[in-house]
């Protein structure tokens, strides 16, 4: 039993380790009236283990710092990126580590629905970006 948890703890050091880097990734989204969107993103994810940090890169390169919620297996998470727009706004990717790619789904939810009705949703895969 003992050797079953330490290979479990090894293999999540692994797939956060694997996080570790710049990703960029193309997002397929629909809003609420139907308009699709292809979207490009880009986020760079630092540090590994537990102690992970992750920004949103920017088209111009400035780095947003979104907070990170990793599950215990270290391979899926959720990115939170809250935006002071017309109410408040949340972007949020949830994201597994797959093959060597990170696949999931993004979406922009607004608070204040009265005001802004275009939030959208739509798979994401990102590749790793090699430095």
């Amino acid at each position: 039993m003992k050797i079953l948890i330490l290979i479990l703890a090894a293999c999540s050091a692994v797939n956060a380790q694997d996080l570790a880097g710049k990703w960029a990734g193309t997002a397929e989204t629909t809003d609420a009236s139907g308009v699709k969107r292809h979207m490009e993103q880009t986020i760079e994810i630092k540090g590994m283990g537990k102690d992970l940090t992750v920004s949103q890169v920017s088209t111009k390169g400035t780095p947003i710092p979104l907070k990170i919620v990793l599950d215990e297996s270290g391979s899926r998470f959720t990115l939170l990126r809250e935006l002071d727009f017309e109410g408040g706004e949340h972007i949020r990717w949830h994201l597994e580590l797959k093959d060597g790619h990170l696949t999931g789904t993004i979406w922009s939810v607004h608070d204040a629905p009265k005001k802004w009705g275009v939030d959208w949703t739509g798979p994401i895969e990102f590749t790793k970006v090699a430095r």
